[in-house]
């Protein structure tokens, strides 16, 4: 079955935001980013949950745009937050994917 947690991608996307925010050393954002980081692997992991569930009721769009968009939410903030800091920092940063 799909797992969008599991695909090297996803896992790359992880360990790139990880080694981002171990570079921060404002521990307030740190721990922001750290449990926005939780978010994110807890949404995809519920999207990976309700696959099976999506396929069968072929309900696709409406059961699984709430977890997408929660994921992109997720995603924009740790990105904007991260290279901001960055940025200000003199820090070179490094989109991720």
């Amino acid at each position: 079955m799909l797992s969008l947690y599991k695909s090297e991608r996803f896992q790359k996307e992880l360990k790139t935001y990880k080694e981002q925010i171990e570079k921060v050393t404002d521990l307030r954002l740190k721990t922001t980013l750290e449990n926005y980081l939780n978010k994110l692997i807890a949404h995809v992991k519920h999207l990976d949950s309700r696959h099976e569930e999506m396929i069968f009721t072929k309900q696709v769009k409406e059961m699984a745009g709430d977890d997408r968009d929660k994921i992109l939410e997720v995603r924009k903030f740790l990105d904007k937050s991260i290279k901001d800091y960055f940025q200000a920092n003199n820090i070179k940063y490094q989109q991720n994917l």
